[in-house]
C-alpha cells in the first residue's frame, strides 16, 4: 500500500473522514510538539550518508595513492579493482554492521571497523586485480595497492572519529533519533511500547500515545509513555512536531477501527505502519517492515525518503538560482509596470497551505487593484473580472505574476515542482476545497510548487466545477505517488508550452 498511497487510498475508500479541523490540540500534546518542532536526523539517514561518502572515498583514495606511488597498471585494471573493492566492501560492511548507529557512536569501534573493512578489502581485491593483470607472471607486490589501502583506511578513521563526535552532540540535543507516535491502546499497545523501549539505544524515541477511547481501557500512562490525546490531536501534533512514523497498535481483527483511523491519518507525510506482533498469523519475513525485532506491516510510506528530499532540494537550489538570475531583469521591468499601472504595492502577499498543511506566505506580483485585494481568496477571479488591472491581466495569462515565488523556493517554503498552493479559504462557489474533494489535504504531503503535474496537463486557472477540482487533486496525488527527479525536470520543461496553451487563466 505504501508504494501507491493515492491509488490505495481510493481503492479502500480513504478520504471520507475529516479531522476536527479547528486547529486545537491538547495542552499535553502541544507541550511535547513544541519540543519536537525541529527535524531530527534518523539513524538510517546517518548510515546512508556515511555509506555514500565512504564509497566515494574509495576511488578518491586510489587517485591519491597513484600520485604518490609509481605504477604500470592499465586503466582497465584500476577501474575493475575499484568496482570490485566497492562491491566487496559493501557486502562485508553490511555483514559486520559497520554502519549501525550504535557502532558509529563508539569512536574506537567505529574507526577500527571502518579502517579494517576498507583496508582488508582493498589489499585483497587490489592485489588480485594486479595479479590477474600480469598473469601468468608473478609480479612483486604492487606498491600502489598498499598505498591505496593505507590512504583509504586513514581517511575512514578520520571520518568516523569526527562523525562520532558530531553524533554525540546531536544525541545530547535530541536531534539523533527516529521519532515514533503510537496510535491505539490496551494490551496490544503496552506490549508494543515495551518492545520499542528496548530500541532506545538504537535511536528509537516514542514521542507519545494517542487513543480515541476515553474510558478505563485508555489510561493516561502506558508502559511509561504518556497519552497525549486522540487522533484529532495527533493530526495537529504532527503538523507542529517533526515525527517519522505512526504505528497503529490494534489487532488485525479490528478492521473497522483500523479503517476509521487510516481515513484520518493517511494525509500526513509520515510512514504509517500496523503492528502485528500480537497476531497469530505468520507471514514470510520479507513481508514485514522490520523496526529492529518488531514486525510491522507497511500501510502508507512517506512520499519522499530523506535522500529524495535532499535531491529535490538540491534541484530547487541549483535550478532555482539559475532561473532567479535569468528572471531578475524581467522582474524589474514587471515591478515598474505594476507600479506605474495602478496605485499600491508591487508585491501581493497571501497565506496559503504549505507542506504538511502548515500555513505559509507566498509572494506574487500584484494583479488586482489594491482596493479590491482579496488576501483570503473568498472571491475567485473570473473572466473579465473588473478587479484585475491592465498589467495584471497580462501577468495572469502568462503566469509571470508567479515569478516572485522563486524567493519562496530559495527560502525553502516551496519547490519548483509540486501541487500548486491554495489559499487557506480557497472555495469553489460556497464550498471550501477541502469539503469538495476527498483526500484534499493529502496533496500537502510534499512542498507546494510553482508549477506542477496538473498545470502542465491543462488544469490551471479558475476552478469552474467540482469535477475540475477533483481532477487537479487526482493529478497532484499521482505526482506525489510517482515522484522522480527526472519527472520534475520534465514538468519544468513542459511548463512554458502549457502556459502558452492555457485558455482559462485570467
Amino acid at each position: 500500500m505504501g508504494a501507491d498511497a493515492g491509488g490505495a487510498a481510493a481503492a479502500i475508500g480513504i478520504g471520507a473522514e475529516q479531522a476536527r479541523g479547528d486547529g486545537t490540540i491538547s495542552p499535553a500534546a502541544a507541550s511535547v510538539a513544541r519540543r519536537l518542532a525541529r527535524d531530527a536526523i534518523g539513524p538510517g539517514a546517518v548510515a546512508w550518508a556515511l555509506r555514500v561518502i565512504e564509497a566515494l572515498w574509495v576511488p578518491g583514495a586510489l587517485l591519491l595513492a597513484l600520485v604518490w606511488t609509481p605504477h604500470t597498471e592499465a586503466f582497465t585494471t584500476l577501474v575493475l579493482a575499484t568496482l570490485g573493492a566497492l562491491w566487496t566492501w559493501g557486502a562485508l560492511a553490511r555483514r559486520a554492521r559497520a554502519h549501525d548507529v550504535l557502532v558509529l557512536r563508539a569512536p574506537g569501534r567505529s574507526a577500527a571497523l571502518g579502517a579494517g573493512t576498507l583496508g582488508v578489502v582493498i589489499l585483497g581485491v587490489g592485489g588480485l586485480a594486479a595479479g590477474l593483470a600480469h598473469w601468468p607472471d608473478t609480479p612483486p607486490a604492487p606498491a600502489w595497492v598498499g598505498a591505496w589501502a593505507a590512504v583509504a583506511a586513514s581517511g575512514a578513521v578520520a571520518l568516523r572519529l569526527m562523525l562520532a563526535g558530531g553524533l554525540a552532540q546531536l544525541a545530547r540535543r535530541g536531534r539523533l533519533e527516529q521519532r515514533i507516535a503510537v496510535v491505539g491502546g490496551g494490551p496490544e499497545a503496552e506490549a508494543l511500547l515495551r518492545q520499542l523501549a528496548a530500541l532506545h539505544r538504537d535511536g528509537v524515541h516514542v514521542v507519545g500515545l494517542f487513543d480515541d477511547r476515553e474510558d478505563a481501557r485508555s489510561p493516561p500512562l502506558v508502559a511509561g509513555v504518556h497519552k497525549l490525546g486522540d487522533t484529532d490531536d495527533l493530526l495537529e501534533f504532527a503538523r507542529i512536531a517533526r515525527i517519522d512514523m505512526l504505528i497503529v497498535s490494534l489487532p488485525l481483527r479490528a478492521e473497522a477501527r483500523i479503517m476509521h483511523l487510516l481515513r484520518k491519518l493517511w494525509v500526513l507525510p509520515v510512514d504509517i505502519r500496523l503492528s502485528v506482533h500480537d497476531t497469530r498469523l505468520r507471514f514470510q519475513p520479507r513481508t514485514y517492515d522490520w523496526l529492529g525485532p518488531v514486525p510491522l506491516l507497511d500501510l502508507f510510506s512517506r512520499p519522499l525518503r530523506w535522500q529524495d528530499r535532499v535531491l529535490k532540494r538540491g534541484f530547487d537550489l541549483v535550478l532555482g538560482s539559475v532561473l532567479m538570475v535569468l528572471a531578475l531583469p524581467m522582474m524589474a521591468v514587471i515591478a515598474l509596470a505594476v507600479r506605474l499601472d495602478s496605485p499600491g504595492p508591487v508585491l501581493f502577499r497571501q497565506a496559503r497551505h504549505g507542506f504538511n498543511n502548515r500555513a505559509m506566505e507566498i509572494l506574487k506580483f500584484r494583479t488586482l487593484h489594491w482596493r479590491d485585494a482579496d488576501p483570503e481568496a473568498r472571491r475567485p477571479v473570473t473572466r473579465n473580472d473588473g478587479r484585475v488591472t491592465r498589467v495584471g491581466g497580462w501577468l495572469r495569462r502568462t503566469s509571470l505574476d508567479e515569478l516572485p515565488q522563486l524567493f519562496n523556493v530559495l527560502r525553502g517554503d516551496m519547490s519548483l515542482v509540486g501541487p500548486r498552493p491554495h489559499a487557506l479559504a480557497a472555495r469553489n462557489r460556497e464550498w471550501l476545497f477541502a469539503d469538495v474533494a476527498e483526500g484534499y489535504f493529502a496533496r500537502h504531503r510534499v512542498k507546494p510548487g510553482i508549477t506542477g503535474w496538473a498545470q502542465v496537463n491543462g488544469l490551471r486557472g479558475e476552478v469552474t466545477s467540482d469535477a475540475a477540482l477533483r481532477a487537479r487533486i487526482a493529478h497532484d496525488l499521482d505526482y506525489i505517488d510517482t515522484w522522480s527527479l527526472w519527472r520534475d525536470l520534465w514538468i519544468v520543461l513542459r511548463t512554458p508550452g502549457a502556459v502558452l496553451r492555457a485558455r482559462n487563466a485570467y
